[in-house]
């Protein structure tokens, strides 16, 4: 199965839903708690100004891998 995300609507009314209801059993689902608080936060329009994209930055920076990494604005600063 295969679904295409079309918008943030997408993302809050079907995705994020789906994934409420069927949970994740590995530590996807600590990854997936951190996907839905930076939607939430784009939702309330918190990427619009700078503190909202830093605590973005900062929830996305240990997404994925377990560890913070390096973003891609403090690699073009060096």
């Amino acid at each position: 199965m295969a679904y295409r995300v079309r918008g943030l609507n997408h993302l809050t009314e079907r995705i994020v839903p789906f994934f409420e209801k069927h949970s994740l059993k590995s530590k996807k689902r600590v990854d997936f708690a951190r996907f839905r608080k930076i939607l939430h936060l784009i939702n309330q329009g918190k990427h619009l100004k700078l503190e909202g994209v830093e605590e973005i930055r900062a929830i996305a920076s240990v997404m994925n891998t377990g560890r913070e990494r390096e973003s891609p604005a403090s690699l073009e600063t060096e």
